[in-house]
Order: C-alpha cells, then sequence, then structure tokens
C-alpha cells in the first residue's frame, strides 16, 4: 500500500501548472506514506526489530495504541517491503527525513546480507517478492551489494525451476509469471543481457498456456474445473504486456492481450466493479491533460460499460480471491464475493510501477 502511495506520487507532481487540486495530492500521499512508515517503525516490530504481523488489542477508551504479536514468525519479504518503501521515501525527501530513511533501508539491506544463507530455503512465492523488492531497490540505490544478492537469487530461482520442470509444466502461474517479471526488470536495471534471454525463455512456458479458440491461458490440469487466483490472471496479463514492449512479437502478443483483457478480466467476474471515468470537464479526461476537444478519451478508455461502477452494486472495486472456469460449459463462474486485501495490494502497485515499461502506444 505504501509503496503504491509513493509510485502516485510522479503521476500527481506532473499536474503541477495543470491542476492544483490534482498536484496537491502528490503531496498528501507522500506525508501519508511517510506517516505509514513511521506507524509501521514505531508498532509493528518484536524486541528484535524485526517487522511481524500483529493485532491492535487496544481499548475502546484508551488513547494509546496496543498490539500483540499474530506468531513469532516472520518473513523475509516483509522486511524486503519495508526496505524498499523506506528507500523509495526518501528519494523525494533528500534532506528532512531523507537521511534516516534511507540509513534505515540500509540497515535491511545488511539483515538480508547477514542471513544471506536462510534465503535459499524460502519458498518460490518469497523470493519472488523478495527480488521485487531488491529490484525496487537497486533502481534507485545502485546498491553493488543489493545488486550482487539480486543476481544470486534470481539465478537460484531459475535453476530451481528448471530443476523441477515447473516451466516445461506451468505448474505455478503466478510464480512464473512474478520471475518473468523480475528478470525483465533486472535486466533493465542492470543491462546483464543473459537476464532478458531467461525472460525469454519463462515467457515461452507461460504462453503455451494460452488457447487461442477459448481466449484464455489454461492451467495445466485434469479437472473439469479450473481455478484462477486474481493474481493468476493478473500476472499473466501484465507478463504478456510486458512482453510487448520489449520483444518484436507485438501483432501476437496484442491478439493474447485483448483476448485475456476481455474473456478472464473483464468477463470471468474476477472483479467486482470500476471506478466511474472522469468528468468531460476534467483534465485526466484529455491526451497530455490538454482539455482540448481534439484530445478528449473515449469512455471505454476508462471503463467497460459490462462492469456497474461502485455505487451501482455497491461493491468497492477490487480483485475477488479467485474464479471457477468450468472447461464442457467454456465459462467463469465467479461464487461468494470475497477479496484478499495483500493480493489487491500486489495487483495495484505491480500496475503503478510497471506503467511506464507497460504503455503501448495504439498505432493509430
Amino acid at each position: 500500500m505504501t509503496l503504491s502511495l509513493l509510485e502516485l506520487v510522479p503521476y500527481y507532481k506532473s499536474f503541477e501548472g495543470v491542476d492544483a487540486k490534482k498536484y496537491t495530492l502528490s503531496q498528501l500521499y507522500l506525508t501519508l506514506a511517510r506517516k505509514q512508515l513511521e506507524f509501521y517503525a514505531s508498532y509493528l516490530r518484536n524486541i528484535e526489530g524485526v517487522f511481524v504481523d500483529k493485532k491492535n488489542i487496544s481499548t475502546t477508551l484508551s488513547n494509546d495504541l496496543e498490539f500483540e504479536e499474530k506468531n513469532k514468525k516472520f518473513k523475509f519479504s516483509d522486511q524486503a517491503i519495508i526496505m524498499a518503501s523506506f528507500y523509495r521515501y526518501s528519494c523525494f525527501d533528500p534532506e528532512k527525513y531523507g537521511p534516516d530513511y534511507k540509513n534505515f533501508s540500509f540497515d535491511i539491506l545488511n539483515m538480508f546480507l547477514q542471513y544471506r544463507e536462510e534465503l535459499y530455503t524460502l519458498p518460490q512465492d518469497e523470493l519472488n517478492k523478495i527480488c521485487l523488492c531488491l529490484n525496487i531497490f537497486y533502481k534507485h540505490s545502485k546498491s553493488e551489494e543489493a545488486k550482487i544478492l539480486l543476481v544470486d537469487i534470481s539465478e537460484f530461482l531459475l535453476d530451481n525451476c528448471i530443476e523441477n520442470n515447473c516451466l516445461i509444466l506451468g505448474s505455478n502461474v503466478e510464480n512464473n509469471c512474478f520471475m518473468f517479471l523480475n528478470h525483465m526488470l533486472l535486466y533493465e536495471n542492470t543491462d546483464i543481457y543473459k537476464f532478458k534471454d531467461s525472460a525469454k525463455e519463462i515467457y515461452n512456458s507461460l504462453l503455451k498456456l494460452y488457447s487461442p479458440e477459448l481466449g484464455i491461458f489454461v492451467k495445466e490440469n485434469n479437472k473439469k474445473e479450473i481455478n484462477y487466483s486474481c493474481t493468476d490472471i493478473m500476472l499473466y496479463l501484465l507478463s504478456i504486456m510486458h512482453h510487448q514492449k520489449n520483444f518484436d512479437d507485438n501483432l501476437e502478443d496484442n491478439s493474447i492481450i485483448l483476448d485475456v483483457y476481455r474473456r478472464q478480466v473483464m468477463d470471468s467476474g474476477i472483479i467486482t466493479s470500476w471506478p466511474s471515468s472522469p468528468d468531460l470537464d476534467d483534465v485526466e479526461r484529455y491526451k497530455n491533460f490538454s482539455s482540448k476537444s481534439e484530445d478528449l478519451l473515449d469512455e471505454q478508455n476508462f471503463r467497460m460499460a459490462t462492469i456497474p461502477t461502485p455505487e451501482a452494486n455497491e461493491l468497492s472495486s477490487i480483485f475477488m480471491k479467485n474464479v471457477t472456469y468450468n472447461r464442457k460449459k467454456e465459462i467463469f463462474s465467479s461464487g461468494k464475493p470475497t477479496f484478499d486485501s495483500s493480493k489487491n495490494m500486489l495487483i495495484f502497485f505491480l500496475v503503478l510501477y510497471l506503467k511506464n515499461s507497460l504503455w503501448i502506444e495504439n498505432p493509430d
């Protein structure tokens, strides 16, 4: 959530001299992110100083917040997210809070270096999240120690995946998509060409899951019904879009992007609602915020008419945990509307973080 707010800061800063209210949001989000980081550091660490999950046990009559640990275990990926968040904030505030926040993020990096051997015993999904955060951290810090650790973990993940045939079997779409995106980010951050090659190899395994006849990607199993999590679908879509931007297979990728977006995102019921389009007098409704009639963007650039607004169905715009695809009937069913906040925050952040790389020009 905090990283998402920080990714929005540059966007709203671009409204300077265009829309004062929207520009003010850049300072609001930056302040809110700082308050969140202060809260994490003050309340969500154990006695060893490690960030852990806690629950609020404050009484309603108390003015003081009080938390207790949910369990004694901690996630390395949580420490990595905090590390990336503190460093990212320091880039926006190099004078007042920035130096302390930067030093704090390097303290966390040193913890990773100290417990380096333990990292290689972690499950793949944990390591993928750590790699994402190291990519973010390295992009802004250019720390050589972070780069070496990132390269080592990325190579370890790929070797382990090849050894266990997970690329061939398509056994874990989410992890493979995550690994593809991390390798592409690593290539963009370091210019180490072998990671572009490995990303291509991972992509080829993902491409084999796509069915042109159905217009969806099909997870490998022999069951009558296929269960898709929201991260399965969105990471697959983001991977295809990232590949489209960085390789030459544009026509094939465009077709897959359109099919997966329409069938598995729009028509599947994985999204409960979609925010309303900006009003005609809103500068965000126009290319380059020009407010010129010739730059007016069509309604479908913002939302599809087939998905209701939050006001219409009284549901927030979130991704449901999962949807089920019936092979025989060739239809999706969404079931009870439940969601996972951590998965939603991950999706929102990745969309924001990858937005520049994923911008696809309209050939017309």
